[in-house]
């Protein structure tokens, strides 16, 4: 992953702030935030290194296979064999 800063190209240690990078896949949402799925995380790049969103009230390993933005300005994510929406802030 590859960020533009003036007029370089800049390599984003992402590795370093997921918990894996298995099944990393990137997207973003409608208000051009980008953020990474992977087998254990769903996470959001604050502009130096992904935090780690998974839902707090969710189970403590979460396999997520699946997200997807809403034009509501929610995320819906498949995870553990269960679909939810999760409105973002």
């Amino acid at each position: 992953m590859w960020q533009i800063i003036g007029d370089k190209f800049v390599g984003v240690p992402y590795g370093k702030t997921l918990e894996t990078t298995r099944g990393l896949s990137i997207s973003a949402d409608l208000k051009g935030r980008i953020w990474a799925r992977t087998e254990r995380e769903i996470a959001v790049w604050d502009g130096e290194r992904f935090q780690n969103m998974n839902p707090p009230n969710g189970e403590s390993a979460l396999d997520v296979a699946l997200l997807s933005f809403s034009r509501d300005g929610g995320m819906w994510v498949a995870a553990n064999k269960r679909l939810r929406k999760l409105d973002l802030i």
